[in-house]
Parts: C-alpha cells; structure tokens; sequence
C-alpha cells in the first residue's frame, strides 16, 4: 500500500465536528482544532508560541503523520520536534501540573470519534503537540513558573551567602553520624 499524499489525504471525505455533516478531512481536523483543542490550551491558560492559523497547519501535519501511523501494520514512531520555546524542566512540570491526566481524559472523551487519533494508542501525542507549541511564558501557567523560577533564584542565592558562613561540620569524624 502506497502512501496517500498530504493534499488528497486532506480532502478524502469524513464526518466533520460530532459526525453530523460530510466534509474533508481538512475539515474535520481543522474543527477539531478551532473548536476543541485550542479552546482547552487557551482555558487552562496558554496561548500559541504563534499564530493560530500557523499552529493550526502544524496540527493538520501531526494528525496526516499520526493517521498515517495508525494503519501501518508495523510499528512506526512518530518522532516529537523539539519545543519551540525555552523548555526549562520547569516549563515542563508547569504544563504537566497544569494539563492533568484527568482533565486531557476528559477532553478525550467529549471529542471522542472526530479524528482518528482519538481513542488510538497516539492521542497522548496530542499532549506532545500542545507542549511543543504553546507560549510557556504566558497566562497562568507562564506566572507560575516565573514564580518558580524565582524561589530557585532566591534559594541559589542564599546558598551562596551561606557559603561564606562557617562549616559547622568541619570537625566531625569520618564515621560521626551527626
């Protein structure tokens, strides 16, 4: 079996939104993205590293790539781009705080059999998707991790202050306890 191109693939036609009305598949992602996905980024408090529209091919792409993915009968991994923000480890334990196990279930579920990706052994990569793409430095999760960011500054910087304080266990004995 040949690999269908990007363009047909796109206009291959589908049910669209909660499977009521035909359209492509251009569509179908597309609703998925503008009415489901971006919606739930921008209500946990992220926006776009940059504009919607851009994000959106972006997500055409990954869902061709993904589906593509699910009907080969052999394993092919779909390989994550590196994030396209600054991707501190705090920038990813904001997002994994902010974007729970239970709340992307639950997104699951209520855009349960739009794109195929969804209910499949991929739709984690979905979470992948929106961290390589979102603006860590804004809204409330980007607060947060300034926050962070900050009491880690501050707590280096008294480390260093404290190393000009006496070493109160200088004298102690290699087997000491305490």
């Amino acid at each position: 079996m040949t690999r269908m191109s990007f363009d047909h693939w796109m206009r291959v036609e589908t049910y669209v939104g909660q499977g009521c009305e035909k359209g492509t598949k251009k569509e179908a992602v597309l609703y998925f993205f503008f009415e489901g996905l971006s919606p739930w980024m921008k209500s946990i408090g992220y926006k776009w590293s940059r504009d919607e529209d851009v994000i959106a091919a972006k997500f055409l792409r990954f869902c061709y790539e993904a589906e593509y993915a699910l009907t080969k009968r052999r394993t092919i991994s779909l390989l994550i781009p590196e994030p396209t923000h600054r991707n501190y480890s705090e920038d990813r334990d904001t997002f994994d705080y902010f974007v729970t196990t239970d709340d992307f279930n639950e997104f699951i579920d209520r855009w349960s059999n739009t794109i195929p990706i969804i209910g499949s052994r991929l739709q984690h990569f979905l979470i992948e998707f929106c961290y390589v793409w979102i603006d860590v430095e804004s809204g409330r999760p980007g607060l947060w991790t300034l926050k962070n960011l900050e009491a880690d500054g501050d707590s280096e910087e008294e480390d260093g202050q404290n190393g000009n304080l006496p070493d109160m266990y200088s004298k102690r004995r290699k087997n000491d306890l305490y």
